[in-house]
């Protein structure tokens, strides 16, 4: 058990390492400057962004909001089709090449959703996709 647990928290600081999270504190801060924006918790509560723990705390992918610091909506379509998975799962899902998210123009390995989020069509058909798979 402790080889599958060792695997999983690697796994889990590999996505923690490798993008911008911010603390429920420090998204509140950053939104308190948006006109009429909610919470991050209220924002989470209504499936428009996601956060992981860890550590005692909840931390929330930068990578979910636009400049404006609204949440892309197209995280909620994706949310709503990966409805099952826990957040780390889904924090995966976000950073790993994906395969049905077609090759970038310059012929490199197949994107991670993070990096194709302005590619509605495509990342919303491989969250689809994805939630129809069986994973052994």
């Amino acid at each position: 058990m402790s080889n599958e647990y060792d695997s999983i928290r690697a796994t889990r600081d590999l996505l923690f390492h490798s993008d911008e999270w911010l603390t429920a504190d420090e998204l509140n801060r950053r939104l308190a400057t948006v006109p009429d924006c909610h919470s991050a918790f209220e924002l989470e509560h209504q499936r428009r962004i996601f956060s992981v723990q860890r550590d005692g705390y909840h931390y929330f992918a930068a990578y979910q909001f636009g400049v404006d610091l609204e949440p892309l909506p197209v995280i909620r379509e994706i949310l709503t089709r990966l409805l099952e998975e826990d957040s780390w799962e889904i924090a995966a899902w976000f950073h790993f090449p994906n395969g049905w998210i077609p090759l970038d123009d310059h012929g490199q390995s197949p994107l991670a959703p993070k990096n194709a989020l302005d590619r509605h069509e495509e990342v919303l058909r491989a969250a689809e996709r994805y939630r129809s798979t069986y994973v052994a």
